[in-house]
């Protein structure tokens, strides 16, 4: 009976072929699987129910409501939700979120009908100041205007003269914002052409990578990320997801630049103003659309590993020995270590963990473990068509932070609306701020008096995975299957077409 506990792999012109054992095995499992997929939309119902069903309240007639097609520009703290797209097996999601209130506030019946797109799917951890949403919203402007009659119980469509007029509509982003969590909030909406796409109508995504200084020759960081700009076959440098499909890794780089903030320039870093610490490591700039990155002075002061002796003593070692000026220079070359860096990128599309992926070589090299070339190298995919093994940077301080368009969009924005959300940002900016001026000073009265404070953990914290005792170079690793043998796998298996 060795054959029943043989794993049956079915597909309908095969079930003819099966034995009586092996069909009776197949529907077992069927059975077990069903099973499972019911608790799965039970646990779901249950998760929504509070919201969907309204016991003894009329239902919402929504064959009476014209619509309009919108986007809606969206802010979210990502780092305690499982990723922005909806999941079966958690409601933690950002798109959970935000459907359970566009239904709750009746601006929807349901997702399946509201022609709904989204520029970008983050995973989870990921933050985004600039994601955007298109759907089809209700509308109060056009009553008894529309320009065709319910069919098949969906909305009327709403009158083409209106297209852009925002003046008298719904409060869109004030109605969201009353039933997201703080972490989530609606920014600005904007009018669109009822075929206007938040995924397939942007021509460029902007994310940014905030991290600490700590031990980085941010220099090397920048030689390195220069040979990211171009139209590159990034599959060393990502995840290659080829079971959903993905099998072209060539994506375009607009810009990258780094920037080393003070804290005056954390404040104004999305305002403008570049300062002084600047540097690009590249850009192309397009005749369309895309924004013009002016380099700001030539480089910055790297910092290395400070030259410290090692303390070997006690915590009152070192600074007794020093000059007034010594011990100036030493506090301030402590305190760079804590300054926070900015990596912006921009490009028209982005692979599944690219951006990860690429922030921890760029790490390794600002180390000193790996050469600045060891991109442009990786990005050569004739001699090396194999992705080394190396784990992925943090996600925790990865930003969606801008999304821009083929047409210009007449974004409306509400200033009680956008003083609501920065008074929620406040909150949320003092407890991390608290928590960080607490914790830094721990750290200041305990090595007060030890020279070989480096900052190196400041920056190995952000790369996850087991740290080996001896570095392996990453060219030098064991590589991961080439992507000819996953579209070989995923093809029998009949997950993909070739």
């Amino acid at each position: 009976m060795a054959h029943r506990k043989r794993k049956v792999k079915v597909y309908e012109e095969d079930l003819t072929s099966l034995t009586k054992e092996e069909l009776i095995d197949h529907i077992q499992r069927l059975i077990a699987h069903n099973f499972q997929l019911k608790n799965v939309i039970n646990k779901n119902v249950d998760h929504g129910q509070h919201w969907s069903e309204n016991p003894g309240q009329r239902k919402f007639d929504f064959s009476k409501c014209p619509r309009r097609h919108i986007f809606i520009k969206l802010l979210y703290l990502g780092w305690d939700y499982q990723g922005y797209a909806t999941q079966e097996e958690t409601s933690k999601t950002i798109e959970w979120e935000l459907f359970k209130a566009l239904k709750r506030s009746c601006l929807i019946e349901e997702r399946a009908r509201s022609n709904y797109h989204r520029c970008g799917r983050t995973d989870k951890g990921v933050s985004a100041f600039g994601q955007v949403i298109s759907i089809d919203v209700r509308t109060k402007l056009v009553k008894n205007k529309c320009s065709g009659n319910e069919v098949d119980g969906e909305m009327p469509s709403y009158d083409v003269h209106v297209v852009e007029e925002t003046e008298g509509e719904l409060e869109y982003c004030k109605i969201l914002n009353r039933l997201l969590p703080p972490s989530i909030r609606a920014i600005a909406w904007s009018p669109a052409l009822p075929r206007q796409s938040a995924r397939f109508n942007c021509i460029k995504r902007t994310y940014k990578y905030f991290f600490p200084r700590g031990n980085l020759d941010i220099q090397r960081m920048v030689t390195a990320a220069e040979h990211l700009v171009g139209e590159h076959d990034f599959r060393n440098l990502c995840k290659m997801d080829v079971g959903n499909g993905v099998i072209n890794f060539r994506r375009r780089i607009l810009s990258v630049s780094i920037k080393v903030l003070s804290e005056d320039q954390l404040a104004e870093s999305s305002g403008g103003s570049h300062g002084k610490d600047k540097i690009f490591a590249g850009e192309i700039v397009e005749p369309v659309n895309c924004e013009v990155l002016e380099s700001i002075g030539d480089s910055v002061q790297s910092c290395a590993n400070p030259s410290t002796s090692s303390c070997t003593e006690s915590l009152e070692c070192g600074p007794k020995e020093l000059s007034n000026n010594a011990v100036s220079d030493r506090k301030q070359s402590l305190e760079r270590i804590y300054d926070m860096c900015e990596l912006t990128i921009v490009g028209k599309a982005f692979l599944w963990h690219q951006i990860r992926s690429i922030m921890t070589v760029l790490f390794l090299i600002g180390q000193g473990k790996e050469e600045p070339d060891v991109i442009r190298r990786l990005l050569d995919v004739d001699n090396f068509p194999r992705k080394p093994q190396y784990t992925m940077a943090s996600e925790i301080p990865l930003n969606l932070f801008a999304s821009d368009f083929e047409s210009t969009l007449n974004w409306v924005y509400d200033r009680s609306t956008i003083l609501y959300i920065i008074k929620d940002l406040q909150k949320e900016w003092t407890m991390l701020s608290v928590r960080s001026a607490m914790i830094k000073q721990m750290i200041s009265e305990l090595g007060s008096g030890c020279d070989d404070v480096d900052g190196s953990e400041l920056t190995n914290c952000l790369l996850k995975g087991v740290r080996p005792r001896s570095y392996v170079p990453l060219l030098q690793r064991e590589k991961c299957n080439s992507l000819e043998s996953k579209i070989d796998h995923y093809a029998k298996k009949r997950r993909i077409d070739v």
